[in-house]
């Protein structure tokens, strides 16, 4: 499996290169991209970026993950002249969820492969053959809510097709909600003033607490499973406890499903973060590595889940 991780800073690269990682991916200030943040200079200035990545051996993406971006005529011109820029510098892929975004790269036609990032989520295997058969997607990013088995279509479909598919590591991921439907990261959508850290939207961050979700009790005879529908949901979009890629089971049967690639995507983290977290995702793929195989796959997971500390 290979590793991917996000870069905020040029020298990042040697240093990311010497701790086993395969593939790094950066953003532009002026490409749109999920959450805007960790931008490294313009597409203009993408070429030093591609060139210190391929002179240490490693592939490099760009994100243009943006969700939300509205272009005018003009505004599409300035961007497919961007694209253009940072197709022409050489870049191996990029990563994108806005459709219209995947048309403009569609048109333009640069030859590069495209990544359907998480932030435009993809739960089955209709959706997979939609972006493939649409767009020419070459990799699929699988959202953090699924499972191995409920993926169990998708990856099927993308090994049939030559698609490969990429994972986040489940300790890093950040956010436990639908990565580009969730509009709880960003105030202007709901009425609270200020920050509240205890009692914010937004869960990123909540140290494992669960979602404040009550049971209506609109028929008093059903009170009870109300209850429980309503506990299942605050623990599956919660970081409480969810039985997706927030624990070591959920990662570890991904990786024995034969994904591609695992990522780190969290570009907030400093220099000296990334590198212990990716020592951390280097030691649960060697765990991985020793288990699989020389035991059958539940003894193997329960002894992953063990070694990797959950």
């Amino acid at each position: 499996m290979r590793l991917l991780s996000c870069i905020t800073d040029r020298r990042e690269i040697p240093l990311l290169k010497k701790l086993g990682v395969d593939e790094v991916y950066f953003a532009v200030s002026d490409v749109p991209n999920y959450a805007n943040v960790g931008a490294i200079g313009t597409a203009a200035q993408a070429r030093g970026i591609v060139r210190a990545a391929h002179d240490c051996g490693l592939k490099v993406f760009l994100a243009a993950n943006g969700r939300e971006a509205r272009l005018g005529p003009r505004d599409r011109e300035l961007l497919a002249g961007r694209i253009r820029a940072v197709a022409d510098a050489g870049v191996d892929g990029f990563i994108v969820s806005n459709p219209g975004m995947l048309r403009i790269f569609r048109e333009e036609n640069t030859g590069v492969p495209l990544h359907l990032s998480s932030v435009q989520p993809c739960f089955n295997s209709g959706t997979a053959r939609y972006f493939v058969e649409t767009f020419g997607v070459s990799r699929i990013i699988l959202p953090n809510q699924l499972a191995a088995a409920e993926a169990a279509g998708i990856l099927r479909y993308c090994k049939s097709k030559g698609v490969e598919t990429e994972i986040f590591f489940y300790k890093f991921f950040g956010c436990p909600y639908i990565n580009g439907a969730c509009y709880l990261h960003r105030p202007k959508y709901y009425t609270a003033a200020g920050q509240r850290p205890e009692g914010e939207m937004c869960r990123i961050g909540s140290g494992g607490a669960l979602a404040g979700v009550s049971a209506l009790r609109v028929f008093g005879g059903e009170a009870a499973g109300i209850a429980r529908t309503a506990g299942r949901l605050s623990l599956r979009v919660s970081r409480g406890g969810s039985p997706r890629l927030l624990n070591a089971a959920a990662f570890f049967d991904f990786c024995l499903s034969g994904v591609d690639c695992v990522k780190y995507g969290t570009r907030t983290d400093p220099t000296g973060i990334k590198i212990e977290n990716i020592r951390r995702i280097k030691r649960s793929l060697e765990i991985f590595a020793g288990l699989a195989g020389r035991f059958p796959p539940e003894e193997a997971r329960r002894r992953f889940v063990e070694l990797s500390g959950g």
